[in-house]
């Protein structure tokens, strides 16, 4: 007896993920955010000593988990490749309107 041929199917094309940056400034990010890293934590939903050992540099997340952290103190994955801002911008940028700070992080971006 011949076995029946399997037709084999391809998984669907996935966009590629954005590259996980190999220095993470998140101790920095936190601390202008002045989010502590316990609240950061529990808002991505991974423990606390996760989050500890990812800052120290002693484990190496996901993209997923980056997404999950970024998203939960509302930064991107690529502002994590670099400083943060000097305060003085930062906080500047607090006391914009949604549409000024969209468009002062869009020539902040071209200016890189």
């Amino acid at each position: 007896m011949a076995r029946a041929a399997r037709k084999k199917t391809l998984p669907a094309v996935v966009e590629a993920p954005e590259r996980v940056p190999r220095k993470l400034y998140l101790r920095e990010w936190l601390h202008r955010l002045k989010v502590k890293q316990i609240t950061a934590a529990e808002a991505a939903g991974i423990g606390a000593s996760y989050m500890s050992s990812i800052i120290k540099g002693t484990k190496n997340p996901s993209y997923t988990i980056l997404l999950d952290i970024t998203d939960a103190i509302g930064i991107t994955v690529n502002d994590l490749a670099h400083l943060p801002p000097p305060i003085e911008e930062f906080d500047k940028a607090r006391n914009l309107t949604e549409a000024q700070r969209v468009a002062a992080h869009v020539l902040a971006r071209r200016k890189r």
